[in-house]
């Protein structure tokens, strides 16, 4: 008699500690998808924070005249004073002047005439994205304008691209704060002939940039939720092939289901601090994001 109920005793326990398992074991296959759902975001949103805008409308090329006038003199200054003019009537912000900015129209300026081409993008693959990396120009959007011909004066320049819509949107872009120009006369197919340069900017120090160290943070605590993710696999594994035949195995087979319910406990405490810390890392990326849309 006391033998079975010993047994009677034996398969409750086990039965007791198999529901246990089962419970807990659909805990963590609930939490595991929804890290993974949420790392997707964070990880789709990194990408929109990398991605920067280029407007680059088609080049503006006049005829030349019947007669070149000698006593055109086109300058940096003036086409950035009229750039500013024709902003301040739409009741935009001026554009200051940006040294970086005037490094990379000056180069795209002396490559065209150089290599002969009057283009955005020059027969190497160029362009103006390319030189803003080589002057260390760090921006979330890029703008260029190009001309060439004789225009009669830097208003007359500036009027022309204003009479061109895609010129015109780079000039009136609101999300530009900086400007760079060049202007130079010089032979172009065998003619003389000016070719001028705009290039617009908002620098990346214009945006709140996402916390590197909390990005760095969130890999590090990805790697030891993979940790814990695979102690309980091992456990669980243990668990699944146990075959308890004596008190004692049932002893070692609850402890090992005990060790199993606590780890599970502390990765779903861990998983809810990850969590927390990605939905901040999204907070920043969404204000860059917003930013550069802005």
């Amino acid at each position: 008699m006391m033998a079975k109920l010993k047994t009677a005793l034996l398969v409750f326990l086990l039965a007791a500690v198999a529901l246990s398992f089962v419970f807990k074991d659909r805990i963590i296959k609930y939490f595991t998808p929804k890290l993974q759902q949420i790392e997707g975001a964070a990880i789709s949103a990194a990408i929109n924070e990398i991605k920067k805008e280029i407007a680059a409308p088609p080049p503006l090329r006049v005829s030349p005249p019947a007669q070149v006038p000698a006593t055109q003199v086109l300058t940096r200054a003036g086409t950035i004073e009229w750039t500013n003019t024709q902003r301040e009537g739409g009741n935009l912000p001026p554009l200051a002047e940006n040294d970086q900015l005037d490094k990379i129209a000056s180069l795209r300026l002396e490559d065209m005439f150089a290599k002969q081409y009057f283009a955005h993008v020059s027969p190497s693959s160029s362009g103006a994205e390319q030189v803003a990396g080589e002057v260390g120009y760090d921006y979330v959007a890029l703008g260029e304008n190009l001309a060439m011909g004789y225009f009669g004066s830097d208003e007359k320049l500036v009027d022309a691209w204003m009479a061109s819509p895609g010129h015109r949107a780079n000039i009136l872009n609101a999300k530009y704060q900086e400007i760079g120009v060049a202007v130079k006369k010089g032979i172009f197919e065998g003619k003389s002939t000016w070719i001028e340069v705009q290039i617009f900017g908002k620098p990346a120090s214009a945006c709140p940039q996402p916390d590197a160290a909390l990005k760095a943070q969130i890999d590090a605590e990805e790697i030891q939720l993979n940790s814990l993710e695979n102690q309980l696999d091992s456990l669980k594994s243990e668990i699944d092939s146990d075959e308890p035949r004596n008190y004692a195995g049932v002893i070692r087979h609850n402890e090992k289901v005990s060790q199993y319910n606590t780890l599970v406990a502390q990765h779903n405490s861990f998983l809810g601090q990850v969590k927390a810390a990605i939905s901040d890392y999204n907070a920043q990326v969404n204000a860059l994001n917003k930013c550069v849309a802005g």
